[in-house]
């Protein structure tokens, strides 16, 4: 954008950049291995915590989050969902 000399330092709103993009960084690129680790983390919370209310005497929203775990799981790439149920977390560095 170019902004007159005068200009430089001001941080009169005419001069602030706007749209889309213009605070856009690049984004990151998860491998498949990543975004199983990922998901798998978040299975393991949500049954974590399914088994927290269920102690706390909630079962409406253990099943909630179980049935949430339950679809994480069946969204991962096939075998990883088995290391996930069963808590394996596969090999180092997957």
């Amino acid at each position: 954008m170019d902004r007159p000399a005068s200009a430089e330092g001001s941080l009169a709103i005419e001069w602030i950049p706007v749209g889309v993009g213009v605070a856009e960084v690049e984004r990151r690129v998860l491998t498949e291995a990543q975004v199983a680790d990922i998901v798998g983390a978040e299975v393991a919370e949500r049954e974590a915590a399914a088994r927290d209310y269920h102690r706390a005497g909630r079962p409406e929203r253990a099943e909630r989050l179980r049935s949430e775990a339950a679809v994480l799981v069946a969204h991962l790439a096939p075998g990883t969902a088995d290391e996930v149920a069963s808590g394996d977390p596969g090999p180092p560095g997957r």
